[in-house]
């Protein structure tokens, strides 16, 4: 903060529908003195008797808080200030009610300390020592014959201010130190009265501060004295119910806002445009107590009209409130929202026609028909909710027809019509609009359940493990079928499959799972697996997301797959190719051979 930053601001925002400013703020430089350099002062003092010593802070920007402690004679050697017969005040005072042996301190002093909390720097100073004699008693028990004294009875504040936290003390000498009685209005104040509480062992009361703690306050000191406080209160100003709301009205209105606010004092009010103060009186406006009336409202630019941004102050001794609101003119010619076309009836019964305009300002609104004149009906307005009804009060062959709802403001007017009909009349397109709701919510239910059912479907598919053949090419565009439980596939069949022979006993399932030794030195079905020549074939992908090849050849015993599809497949293919058995297979050609290999 440079010199000459100290000082009142305001902020200003302005455009074409006025101005808008801030609570001025009041910018201070925070500084402190330092206390006069001394050597601590020495006080001798009776064992038992009463001490007190003032402090005399330095000059401080906020005023600084003041309080003792011990302090020693190294720099940053202290302790706080603490003990039963030791109370302090808030003007700085130190009270001993009764001074002991170990009040002499030889190695530390007695120190004052005025901290700035602004600036969180303390100071350090009004330092003294005591010396204690007893040559008027030996012990204390021989100060329980003394008589009481007062020491300090006062309050932190000649006016306890609104929402602020007010000390009442009763200080008095004597061993042990008397500890006061407490009345609010003649009532005791005890320790169960959350309202208050007490400081330096019930010698302080300290409460907060609101209106209904204001009056009589005392503490007593039986069979010694009793001393009466009494507590002012006041305060800022503050909002009794809200600040002033922003208004949106129509030219030609009387618009009034009410700054209502309260305080002790009772705060002055003070009305600005666009920041400018207004006079009490003009062609346009009058201000009374703390309410603004402006009349025959009209729209104008650059401040010449009534639209503007408006500020309400209400000040008194110890602050202010601020507030800004708008005046805006809005203005809508009468639209139709709430009515219908037609409406079906039961004869002899009473029915209601409704209607509701939406307007800036609020539409008039007539009912017209050249049936009224026959029909018994009345006018009924709802204010609340804008909704003008024509009640026909019993319902005849003469009241069934056409009727009009016009409603108009000085900006436009717009009408509706409406149609009683017997019931069980209604036109087909009314009867459509009635049932169509229903059937498109039909509808609508009808598909979702369909889509959760192709969910289901579609999930019970994959969690049977269904696989599909991926091609050579396909693995490399890098498709990926549904991973399962994988299902091998048969590589292409030879051209000439069908001639390899027509008609072969099955082969028994048993013959799957293993070999003889004379088809096992053909190495034909060896668990070591050979690469042989690889014809174009389909691959899969495993339960591990692994891509098999076909091209590349394994010798997969028939256990490893399911046993009812292994010796299925294997027994149709060998009864297909005309093969006996798994010994005739050296007969077969290489393809043929590598086809069942690969099962």
């Amino acid at each position: 903060m440079a010199n000459g930053d100290a000082g009142r601001y305001e902020c200003f925002a302005t455009n074409d529908n006025g101005t808008a400013v801030d609570k001025p703020v009041v910018l201070l430089e925070a500084w402190i003195h330092h206390f006069a350099n001394a050597e601590p002062k020495i006080y001798q003092v009776e064992l038992g008797d009463s001490f007190q010593m003032h402090c005399n802070p330095p000059n401080s920007s906020p005023k600084a808080k003041v309080f003792w402690i011990l302090m020693g004679n190294q720099q940053g050697a202290f302790n706080p200030l603490s003990g039963m017969h030791l109370s302090q005040d808030d003007a700085g005072s130190l009270f001993f009610h009764y001074v002991n042996l170990s009040d002499a301190k030889n190695d530390t002093s007695y120190t004052c300390v005025a901290e700035n909390e602004a600036l969180r720097d303390y100071k350090f100073g009004n330092k003294f020592k005591l010396i204690v004699n007893e040559n008027k008693r030996r012990t204390l028990a021989e100060a329980r014959n003394i008589v009481p004294e007062m020491m300090y009875t006062g309050q932190s504040a000649n006016i306890a201010l609104l929402g602020s936290t007010h000390r009442i003390h009763c200080f008095y000498s004597g061993f042990p130190v008397p500890k006061p009685i407490w009345y609010f209005k003649d009532k005791t104040i005890t320790d169960k009265n959350t309202e208050y509480k007490f400081d330096n062992y019930g010698r302080t009361l300290v409460f907060s501060v609101t209106q209904e703690k204001e009056g009589s306050y005392s503490c007593e000191i039986p069979d010694i004295s009793k001393v009466y406080f009494t507590v002012r209160v006041e305060g800022a100003p503050f909002w009794t119910i809200a600040p002033p709301q922003n208004r949106n009205v129509t030219e030609g209105d009387t618009i009034e806002f009410n700054c209502s606010a309260d305080g002790v004092p009772t705060p002055a009010v003070t009305f600005y445009k666009n920041g400018i103060p207004l006079p009490l009186h003009s062609n346009r406006h009058s201000i009374f107590s703390n309410l603004l009336s402006i009349h025959n409202a009209s729209r104008g630019s650059n401040g010449t009209g009534d639209n503007a941004v408006y500020q309400c102050e209400a000040a008194n001794t110890y602050g202010k409130i601020w507030s800004n609101f708008y005046l805006n003119f809005h203005t809508f010619a009468p639209e139709i929202v709430d009515w219908e076309d037609e409406v079906d009836a039961p004869e002899s019964a009473p029915v209601e026609l409704s209607c509701k305009f939406f307007a800036i300002p609020p539409a008039n609104v007539i009912w017209n028909s050249t049936l009224l004149p026959r029909v018994n009906h009345s006018i009924r307005h709802d204010n609340h909710t804008g909704i003008v009804k024509l009640v026909i009060h019993s319902m005849t062959s003469d009241a069934f027809g056409e009727y009009q709802c016009t409603g108009w403001n000085r900006y436009g007017n717009s009408t509706a019509k409406m149609t009683l009909v017997r019931k069980g009349e209604l036109s087909f397109s009314t009867r459509v609009f009635r049932v169509t709701w229903w059937i498109w919510l039909l509808l609508v239910l009808v598909v979702l359940v369909l889509l959760l059912v192709c969910c289901h479907i579609l999930k019970s598919c994959r969690h049977r493990g269904d696989t599909y053949p991926v091609s050579q090419q396909e693995r490399h565009r890098g498709r990926r079928p549904l991973i399962g439980k994988p299902v091998p596939i048969l590589p292409p069949f030879p051209s000439n499959f069908n001639q390899m022979g027509s008609e072969s006993p099955s082969l028994p399932s048993s013959a799957a799972t293993g070999v003889d030794s004379k088809s096992n030195s053909s190495g034909v079905f060896s668990q070591t697996g050979h690469r042989q020549e690889q014809p174009q074939a389909h691959g899969y992908y495993n339960e591990n997301g692994v891509y098999v090849d076909s091209n590349e050849i394994f010798d997969i015993n028939s256990a490893n797959l399911d046993s009812f599809l292994a010796d299925f497949l294997l027994d149709r293919l060998l009864h297909r190719c005309g093969l006996h058995d798994v010994s005739t297979l050296d007969h077969a050609t290489p393809t043929l051979q590598h086809t069942i290999r690969w099962m």
